[in-house]
Formats: C-alpha cells, structure tokens, sequence
C-alpha cells in the first residue's frame, strides 16, 4: 500500500492510516507491503513513527484506550488458539507480533542532498532494522537496449541513423559519469547521475528534434509559399506587359485627345472669363434695380398698409347701406352736386357713362351691391384712373362732407 498524499496531509492523517494498516495486519492478519518514498514525507514526524515501526513493530500512543480495548477483544480468540495467557498485555503482545510479521515497509530514499544523511544519524532503524537495496548504474549494454526502445521508432529519423544514433547515447552518458567523478575528485561536491538522469535525456532529445523538425518545417513553408507568391507575382507582372503593350496606342491616341481637349478647355475658359465679367456686371446691375424694387415695394407696403384700414371702412359702409338707403339716392329728380358727383365717379370705376341718367339706371340693377363688393380692385384700367384723378382731386370729395348731404352717397363715397 502507498500513502495517498494531499494537500494538507500532516500527522493525523498519517497515524490514521497507521492505524487501519495495523487493523488490517494485526488483526486480519493480513500481508501488507507500505511503500514510502522520501517525495511523501512531508513532516518528519512520518519517519519517527516508521523508526519505531521498524525497531519494535509499536507506535506509543497510536490507540487511544477504548481503541485498544477492541482490539485486544478482537484478538482474544486468536491468542487463545495459540496457547498463550488472555492478560491484556499478552493479547495485546500477540497482535503487535502479528503486526511485525504482515506488515513489510519498503522505503525509497535517494541518497542525494543532506535529508537522508540526517536521517540515518537520527533515526539507526533505518540502517540497523532495514536491508539497503543498492541501484547499481546501469550496464552498458541496457543503456544502448533503452536508447534503441525509445529511439528506434521515430518515423522522422532515418533508418540507417536510428543505430548510430542510439549507440551515441550510452557514449554521453558516460562522458556525464566521467565529469562527474572528475567534478567531485576536484571540487568535492557530488553530481549524482542515475538512470533517471538517462530516461531524462533522451525524452529531451525526442523533445528538441520535434521541436526542431517543427522549426524547419515552418521555414520551409514559409519559403515555399514566397516562392509561389514570387511565381505568382511574375504571371502578373508578365500579363501587365502585354496588356501595356496591347493598350498602348490606345494610350497615346487618348493622349492626343487629351491634348487637344486641353487647348479646347484653356480657350473655353477663356471665353468663360469674359463672360464672367459680363454677367458680373450685368449681377451689379441686378442688384441695384432689385434695391430699387424693394424702395418701390415697402413704399407701396406703407402706402398698402395706410389704404388697409380706408378699404376695410368702406366694405363695411357698404354692407350697412339698405336697400331703402339705395332708393333714396335713386329718388332723387335732381341729386345734390355732392351726391351726382359721388356716382360719377362710382360709374367711372365700373366702365359706365358718368351721368345722372346713367347712375339712376346702375342704381337700380339687382346686383349693384354685388358689383360693388365683387370689384377688382388690383386690376383696374389706366384711363379709368386717370379719370377718377379729377374727381380725387376736389376738395369737398370726401366722405365726411359728402355724408352731411346723404349716408347712402357717404358709404358710396368712401369706397
């Protein structure tokens, strides 16, 4: 049996699995081989127990009372059936002889570094109670049979090499022994090559071949692939060639063309300056006319603006005039000059004869409300409005004074 290190693994784990190995030995008596290399040993503790083991087959103190007690009850019958007293020393001696014959302890130490020297001083069982198993170095001949197991199957060397190749090996290894004695006769320091040591350099070589073989291989493909790219670049750089050459008076026809495009373009622009300087001009001109419209335009807005609320009054005086206010200026046989000359120039605004008769009759049409409110006013004719000026011009045409004479020729007046 092995111990099972962990993590945490210290004395209490360590008596406990003695304890279930000398329950197994001593009172199943069964044989039980304990494995121990120096690598377990985690606590020194471990190899005190194993120098009382190996001196007399005991651990002090590794039952706790009740503990003992059932084993000496375990062990009673077997005491008994060998002839020796029942006491409970006697049964108790019985089951540590049990113990000391089932229970073999194997230890691997390596002689290397200064733990196993210590421990040989301190604890004598491990020389006086152990038989020393020496591992001698290996032959020559086992060396050159692991170099050939372990190299002789490599597909990436070479048959005709694998031999030399494995034969070199046992040749290293001694070169190693030699400067390692050499290194301890001069300097008295000791470098311990074992056959692990051997294993140890062989898997490195297995290591650094793949990894170079690796290398190589990477190299080479890295050099194949520039030379399929070079390939590739000359196909192109060839095919270039004979596109330029087929393209090649095509070129210098376009380049022709271009030329004269040129010169066309250089005498367009030309022409493009001075009508440039044209239109300039021509914009400067513009721009002071449209300066002007906009004078005329926000006079005419002002004038609008102050003939607004005049346009408003009178369409409101107009929708006030009755049909009775109508009649009392078309009863009229002889109308006040105010009032003949507010319909004449209500009959001149509509394209009518401005007389009494005329007004009269105008007066009396259905629609005259209509024509009136219906009148365009922003389309009217020049002769028209030169005709109205005379009227416009009098001083007592006005709708304040014209309303003292009739409300109906008022409202007339004003619109």
């Amino acid at each position: 049996r092995e111990l099972e290190v962990t993590k945490g693994y210290g004395m209490v784990e360590f008596r406990e699995d003695l304890r279930k190995l000398f329950q197994t030995t001593g009172v199943r008596r069964k044989e039980v081989v304990l494995l121990i290399s120096d690598s377990q040993i985690v606590n020194e503790g471990f190899v005190e127990d194993i120098n009382s083991i190996l001196n007399a087959g005991d651990v002090p103190n590794l039952f706790p009372p009740d503990e003992k007690d059932r084993i000496i009850g375990d062990c009673r019958e077997y005491t008994a059936s060998i002839g020796k007293p029942l006491t409970k020393d006697a049964v108790y001696a019985t089951f540590i002889s049990c113990v000391q014959q089932n229970l073999h302890c194997v230890l691997c130490m390596s002689p290397v570094g200064e733990a196993f020297r210590r421990r040989c001083r301190m604890f004598p069982s491990l020389i006086n109670c152990c038989t020393i198993d020496w591992y001698l170095p290996w032959p020559q001949d086992a060396l050159l049979n692991v170099a050939e197991r372990f190299l002789g199957n490599l597909e990436s060397v070479p048959e005709e090499v694998r031999g030399p190749l494995s034969g070199m090996c046992p040749v290293v290894h001694g070169m190693v022994e030699e400067d390692s004695d050499k290194f301890f006769s001069e300097l008295r320091r000791k470098f311990y090559i074992s056959p692990k040591s051997y294993l140890d350099m062989i898997q490195l070589y297995i290591k650094l071949l793949a990894e170079r073989r690796a290398e190589l291989s990477d190299q080479r493909d890295r050099f194949l692939n520039g030379l399929a790219k070079m390939a590739e670049v000359t196909t192109v750089i060839a095919s270039a060639k004979e596109d330029l050459a087929v393209l090649e008076p095509v070129l210098k026809e376009k380049s022709a063309s271009t030329e004269v495009l040129l010169k066309q373009v250089a005498v367009d622009k030309e022409e493009a300056s001075k009508v440039e300087v044209v239109v300039s001009k021509e914009a400067a001109e513009v721009e002071e006319f449209a300066a002007g419209v906009r004078i005329i335009q926000e006079d005419a807005q002002k004038d609008l603006d102050e003939a607004l609320p005049a346009l408003n009054a009178a369409v409101s005086a107009l929708n006030s005039l009755t049909k009775g206010d109508i009649t009392e200026v078309k009863s009229f046989a002889k109308p006040p000059p105010l009032v003949q000359t507010t319909m004449e120039a209500v009959c001149v605004l509509l394209g009518r004869k401005a007389d009494w008769d005329t007004s009269k009759k105008l007066l009396g049409e259905n629609d005259f409300m209509e024509q009136l409110l219906n009148f365009d006013k922003d389309n009217i004719e020049a002769k028209r409005l030169k005709a109205l000026a005379k009227y416009m011009a009098m001083e007592d045409f006005n709708p304040e004074v014209v309303g003292r004479v009739s409300r109906a020729a008022k409202g007339l007046c004003m619109w």
